[in-house]
């Protein structure tokens, strides 16, 4: 729980600094062992210049439209909620990698969130539909 933001994860997840995410960023969790981040982006509708008929998918449209990466998929539904997946490539320590994120909007209020789920392109088919089960308990204060 950080940010104003709930979510309920797996035993050997933890909350993380999520100051290096950028401004927008609430709250950050991280498995143990670091294959998994999941990261919480929370901007008011009047930072975004909008009104009350911007909805969550509008949201995630404005995100899908300005994403940076490889293999950006289409817009898509489920469980109720927008999202969408691409791939990036990462260098640590020298060596890269290629990291999957699954972005699912919400919108609370005047305040539209973005939960960001990233694994290890490989081991992404591995953890997908715990994202979705996790992105379920997402609640708001």
């Amino acid at each position: 729980d950080s940010g104003g933001v709930s979510i309920t994860l797996p035993a050997g997840y933890k909350t993380i600094d999520h100051s290096a995410y950028g401004a927008s960023t609430v709250a950050a969790f991280s498995s143990e062992d670091g294959f998994v981040a999941i990261y919480v982006i929370r901007e008011s509708r009047a930072d975004l210049g909008v009104d009350d008929s911007f909805t969550a998918k509008d949201y995630l449209q404005k995100i899908y439209d300005t994403a940076k990466g490889d293999e950006i998929s289409a817009i898509e539904e489920k469980n109720g909620h927008s999202y969408f997946t691409y791939t990036q490539e990462i260098t640590s320590n020298g060596e890269p990698f290629m990291l999957k994120y699954l972005n699912i909007s919400y919108l609370n209020g005047d305040d539209c969130y973005l939960v960001v789920f990233n694994c290890y392109e490989q081991e992404y088919d591995y953890f997908r539909e715990g994202f979705f089960h996790w992105a379920e308990s997402v609640k708001f204060e």
